[in-house]
């Protein structure tokens, strides 16, 4: 079977390299969801029909991996999380490309893999979130693989097993420490935040000590938010300097969120005028405490490749 499917996939990966932006490693992922879908359509002619049936959303009543591009729109707004809205519409955008764009151009074709039965958006859908919830990635084998038997194991920040790939290229999954008989196997799928778990996984975890909020440095946000600690009223719009306006930049100097663009001369009595010109008139001391530990925030890359600011 993979002899049969193999021309096909380097095919697509060459004519259509521009619907190739898929979510997390690209093109290994692609690989893995496209044997899923090549082995479903072969129905009980595929050797690997007896696996295929114990994937979730094969059997009646049992739902698909439920991944966040899956959710419809209005639902996906609900999470009120933007970094995750935006990341799950981008995989979205690119299922829903790739179905109507390759998918639905190949029946009747000869390169067409899947016997001229045409896969549906839906199906696609089903196949993307399999290989991205259950494929495995190994270094040693180049890619990625989806291992009947292991993927059934859930995932623990404190897992009681592991799973490698040796020399011999055979995958084994063991024990780390002591199971008592009757407990499940628990494998750690990575340091996921919930939003990343969501998008690859289907699921989130109440007290995920992985979690992480992404926060995006927006300069109107801080600055509304300085006046929500601090008080005062919003002072009119004034020239833009770099990017913010100078009024913006005058309240950030004087919170020390900005150095100081003064001479050295007189940066002592400016910056003792500055204190007492902050204190008077923004006030709160624990408004400004709250703003440097906000200064002090280290920006992180999150597993997605954003920047995060780490709370």
């Amino acid at each position: 079977t993979a002899c049969c499917i193999r021309p096909f996939i380097h095919l697509l990966c060459q004519q259509h390299s521009q619907h190739i932006v898929c979510c997390g490693d690209s093109l290994r992922s692609l690989v893995a969801l496209l044997q899923v879908l090549y082995h479903y359509c072969q129905g009980p002619a595929s050797p690997l029909h007896p696996y295929i049936q114990t994937l979730p959303g094969v059997q009646p009543g049992i739902p698909g991996p439920q991944v966040a591009m899956l959710y419809p729109e209005p639902e996906l707004q609900e999470l009120q999380y933007n970094p995750l809205i935006a990341d799950a519409g981008s995989q979205a955008y690119w299922w829903k490309q790739y179905s109507s764009g390759v998918l639905d151009q190949l029946p009747g074709t000869a390169d067409d893999p899947f016997g001229g039965q045409l896969v549906t958006q839906e199906q696609l859908g089903w196949a993307l979130s399999v290989a991205m919830s259950r494929a495995f990635g190994f270094k040693r084998l180049g890619g990625w693989a989806l291992v009947p038997l292991l993927d059934m194991a859930n995932h623990a920040a404190a897992s009681n097993a592991e799973v490698c790939c040796g020399e011999d290229g055979v995958v084994r999954m063991m024990a780390n420490k002591q199971v008592p008989a009757g407990a499940p196997i628990l494998l750690k799928y990575g340091c996921h935040d919930n939003a990343n778990l969501l998008l690859s996984y289907g699921f989130v975890l109440p007290d995920n000590p992985a979690d992480s909020f992404a926060w995006p440095l927006d300069m109107e946000l801080l600055l509304a938010a300085i006046y929500q600690f601090v008080g005062g009223e919003l002072p009119p719009s004034g020239k833009a300097v770099d990017g913010l306006k100078q009024w913006q930049r005058t309240t950030l100097q004087q919170l020390g969120l900005l150095p100081d663009s003064t001479s050295s001369s007189s940066s002592s009595s400016s910056s003792s005028s500055s204190s007492s010109s902050s204190s008077s008139s923004l006030g709160s001391s624990g408004g400004l405490a709250a703003l440097r530990r906000l200064q002090r925030s280290v920006p992180a890359a999150s597993d997605s490749g954003r920047g995060a600011w780490q709370f």
